[in-house]
């Protein structure tokens, strides 16, 4: 039979690796310059001129999506 030392201890690493693993997930969640890091995110700003209804169509390089090459994009 296991000693009340060796549970105890288990028991308490257990719980430490729990805490740490729920701190760095908070940090990273609510930190703006981490969760940029782990989770990039591209945004733009459109200011139309003009009162059009109906979007036009614009491309990238003569293609028509992006291509993302950091290593956080591929899938």
């Amino acid at each position: 039979m296991k000693s009340k030392k060796t549970i105890l201890s288990s028991i308490i690493a257990l719980a430490l690796a729990l805490v740490i693993i729920i701190s760095c997930s908070l940090v990273i969640q609510n930190v703006g310059s981490i969760n940029q890091i782990f989770f990039p995110m591209v945004t733009a700003i459109v200011d139309s001129q003009d009162s059009m209804e109906e979007w036009g169509k614009i491309s990238f390089n003569d293609e028509n999506d992006l291509i993302f090459d950091s290593i956080f994009w591929n899938k």
